[in-house]
């Protein structure tokens, strides 16, 4: 271990559940944080702000890959005041999606899903059987060119895929809705899974190939809120395992985000060959404490720790006396990134980070 280490060593070595010169820290700020801070943080970046506080960034890049068609299918989106529309075609009909940009967070939320009967099932089924994920050059140069520009300063990531599952039940069907229409016609709805999974493994394969990112994601956003223990044992882990074993037989970390409830998955998540858990979330807004997390996944990084729920007390001595509790009890530091796990709340000031931050930098290590 290097006596002092960059923000990107720092990271990838917690990645790999080694020793660090002390524990990372990530402000996981959103693009709406700075207009609600006082002057002179305001006016400031994000990367200014990263700054301030003095975190160890995390940085993403965009995908090196394009969609191509056929069969007549094509992919329509566009925004008006917010309200993003995206047309998914195919020669035997249409399936339209709506989403909006909350204003005052700059957060993207599905307003109406495209599946709703079984003839959009179908639809959508077509869709992904005549669409592909490719490689494009232009693309992966300007990855590339991102990638270059964030040098030592910062650890480099690309979301890559999310499972069909997940992604059927956030953005296709919706949680009640897309569990109805499972039930209903559980045949139809596993053959959409199929034809979401070919298109999912090719853009993996791409992206595995091409992709500079350090850390490659797979953007589950799971919850026991949204499926059960069960179903998640069904309907993620093969395609997780699938998808995970592709990127690290090229030597690729790879992350799952994974923000909601996870208490009853930890054996499962101990399972699966990922190297880290990001947005690792504690109660009141998650259900796993770092120390029961570590105690059932011995080998994961846990990116995350400290949730919202804390922070948005914008109070330093509160914030620290949490995480103190939570290092004190751990058998030892390996593999911990300490952030918001999810978006760190806007009414916890810049000031307070950075004094929190502070405290983790000198907190002593225990490797």
């Amino acid at each position: 271990m290097k006596e002092s280490m960059t923000p990107k060593e720092r990271w990838l070595a917690a990645l790999q559940m080694q020793p660090v010169d002390r524990i990372p820290v990530w402000a996981k700020l959103g693009s709406s944080y700075p207009k609600y801070q006082k002057q002179p943080f305001k006016d400031m970046t994000l990367l200014e702000l990263q700054k301030y506080v003095g975190s160890d960034r995390h940085e993403w890049i965009p995908p090196s890959g394009k969609l191509i068609f056929k069969n007549g299918a094509g992919l329509e989106k566009s925004k008006e005041k917010g309200d993003i529309t995206i047309k998914y075609i195919t020669r035997y009909g249409t399936c339209v999606n709506q989403r909006k940009i909350d204003p005052e967070t700059e957060s993207m939320h599905p307003a109406d899903m495209c599946i709703k009967t079984l003839e959009d099932i179908k639809i959508m089924t077509e869709w992904y059987d005549s669409s592909e994920f490719v490689f494009d050059s232009e693309a992966n140069e300007k990855a590339k060119k991102q990638y270059e520009a964030c040098g030592q300063d910062a650890v480099v990531s690309e979301v890559v895929v999310e499972t069909p599952f997940m992604y059927y039940l956030e953005y296709l069907a919706g949680i009640a809705e897309g569990h109805l229409l499972l039930a209903d016609y559980p045949e139809e709805v596993e053959a959409l899974f199929e034809a979401q999974d070919r298109w999912c493994e090719k853009r993996v394969q791409v992206e595995t190939e091409h992709s500079p990112a350090d850390i490659l994601y797979i953007e589950e956003n799971t919850s026991t809120t949204t499926l059960s223990p069960a179903q998640f044992q069904e309907y993620c882990m093969p395609y997780l395992e699938k998808y995970t074993k592709i990127m690290q037989q090229k030597g690729r970390p790879v992350a799952y985000h994974m923000c909601g409830h996870l208490k009853l998955l930890l054996e499962d998540l101990n399972r699966l060959p990922n190297q880290a858990q990001e947005a690792f979330t504690p109660p009141p807004f998650g259900a796993a404490t770092l120390t029961e997390g570590r105690s059932v996944c011995p080998d994961k990084c846990f990116i995350g720790g400290c949730g919202a729920g804390q922070w948005v007390t914008d109070d330093a001595n509160k914030i620290i006396a949490y995480i103190e509790k939570q290092l004190a009890s751990l058998p030892h530091h390996r593999g911990i990134v300490l952030t918001s796990a999810g978006v760190m709340p806007t009414g916890c000031r810049p000031e307070t980070i950075k004094e929190v931050f502070d405290w983790i930098k000198a907190y002593p290590n225990r490797n």
